[in-house]
């Protein structure tokens, strides 16, 4: 099960108004698709599969409106994004939680399973649950260079 992602911060850091250019970014999303496209394939067999005209048209237009319900939800599915830019890293959720630390007071990051923790001089910036690990570290090295990565390895995590 995904974490949620906190910044433990040692004092109140102003969210930037202008957080410069992403070099990495990463959108935490409900899985929505996971349901929504099994819904629709059986409806498209469906359809495609019946020999009456009007269940036909009555199973295409029920796909149609589902592929549109799950585009709406898709695009109201987002639970946070992460940010890494050249000057910050910042947290934005959904419901207007935002936390950004300056990538020039990192000290280390810590990989523990899905969750990153990013360590720095003005606190500790946990990213709940991180799919692209690998291009996360390549962009902090690049904004970065010469922080300290650490791993933690749980053996019964699941993932």
């Amino acid at each position: 099960m995904p974490t949620q992602s906190t910044a433990d911060l040692t004092q109140a850091i102003p969210f930037p108004d202008d957080i410069g250019e992403p070099v990495w970014r990463e959108t935490r999303r409900l899985p929505v698709t996971i349901v929504g496209v099994p819904a629709v394939a059986f409806l498209v067999a469906g359809a495609i599969g019946v020999r009456s005209l009007a269940l036909h048209v009555v199973l295409g237009v029920a796909a149609i409106l589902v592929v549109w319900l799950v585009v709406r939800a898709r695009e109201r599915s987002v639970i946070e994004t992460y940010t890494v830019s050249d000057r910050f890293v910042t947290i934005e959720q959904r419901r207007g939680g935002r936390a950004a630390i300056p990538t020039d007071h990192l000290t280390g990051v810590t990989i523990s399973g899905d969750k990153v923790l990013l360590d720095s001089r003005d606190g500790v910036l946990t990213l709940g649950f991180v799919s692209r690990r690998r291009a996360l570290l390549r962009a902090l090295e690049r904004v970065a260079p010469g922080l300290r990565i650490g791993e933690e390895f749980d053996p019964l995590c699941p993932t």
